[in-house]
């Protein structure tokens, strides 16, 4: 039943009917707030679009309906998290929150490193 939320977001997106794209994309997840596909297309729209405070918005919204279900890609959405806050809203303080979070998930990853080496070369003003 997603999949009807997806088709009409889609639709919606092409049209440049940005309100109702979005809410067609919220609608699909919150029917299946683990679909990688939703969230990357609805990610990628709001960035073309230049809508960051939106994404974030949708990455905590996601995250909420998520809960336990996929640890995998609430630890992905917290590294996405912490890029937008930092490269896109200059918000290097919540940048480092989120890090936090991703951090603990996944201690050995690759990309949280890069990310803190990163943010390390922006100390805090």
């Amino acid at each position: 039943q997603y999949m009807i939320h997806l088709v009409a977001a889609r639709l919606y997106r092409d049209a440049a009917q940005n309100d109702q794209a979005v809410e067609q994309f919220q609608g699909a997840l919150q029917l299946n707030p683990c679909m990688r596909v939703v969230i990357d297309e609805l990610a990628d729209y709001l960035e073309l679009s230049g809508q960051a405070h939106r994404l974030e918005e949708e990455y905590r919204r996601v995250l909420l309906h998520l809960a336990d279900q996929d640890h995998e890609l609430a630890a992905d959405l917290w590294k996405r998290l912490t890029v937008l806050y930092h490269q896109r809203l200059d918000d290097d303080d919540r940048a480092r929150k989120a890090l936090e979070v991703a951090r603990y998930m996944e201690p050995e990853d690759p990309p949280v490193q890069e990310l803190e080496m990163e943010l390390e070369l922006f100390p805090d003003e």
